[in-house]
């Protein structure tokens, strides 16, 4: 089982969804396809429930607005 924590911060929240949209960039995939479970805790969990939820956006284009590619 893949399991993703991301740790909270408040505004240093951006520092954990910049790499998972460069994760995300490298890969070619969306996080949600890589890890079996994806948790947080603050800024963590706001981005962790974005990055597993049913639309299944990239995370890269819900923090910057549009794809990254």
């Amino acid at each position: 089982m893949k399991i993703l924590s991301i740790d909270g911060g408040g505004i240093r929240g951006i520092i954990p969804a910049m790499i998972l949209a460069e994760i995300e960039k490298r890969t070619n995939r969306a996080i949600w396809q890589m890890f079996d479970l994806i948790v947080g805790t603050s800024t963590g969990g706001m981005l962790a429930k974005r990055a597993s939820c049913a639309s299944r956006q990239r995370v890269g284009s819900i923090l910057f607005d549009r794809p990254i590619n």
